[in-house]
């Protein structure tokens, strides 16, 4: 009898911890490590998040957690997917614009010898 008073207190301390930290604290998983950042404000909303990925568009879906990362210092993480995304764009804008008609690359070597007089 006194075993399962023992359980059930325990049980029901342990739910209630849990659902105190998922209301409090966001758990963020970033390319570094993964971090526990106090909420701006209670919800359950975003409780855990893998933040590797994001780009703008997925930081704006997510003000609450954003709003917490920046509040608790954490701004460079966001800046550095911000960062990221817009190197993978620059990087994709350039082979597309040195792409030619043909789907290659206009100044690979094999163009090049193709396009010279001679060879």
């Amino acid at each position: 009898m006194l075993r399962g008073l023992i359980l059930i207190l325990f049980g029901g301390t342990l739910g209630a911890s849990t659902m105190w930290g998922a209301f409090n604290f966001h758990l963020v998983w970033t390319e570094d490590r993964l971090l526990i950042v106090q909420r701006s404000a209670p919800s359950l909303k975003d409780t855990v998040a893998d933040v590797r990925a994001w780009g703008r568009s997925e930081w704006l879906k997510h003000p609450h957690l954003t709003r917490s990362m920046m509040g608790a210092g954490h701004k460079k993480v966001i800046e550095k997917s911000l960062r990221n995304e817009a190197g993978d764009f620059v990087d994709h804008a350039f082979s597309n614009v040195s792409q030619g008609m043909t789907g290659k690359p206009v100044n690979s070597s094999a163009n090049m010898l193709s396009a010279t007089p001679g060879l």
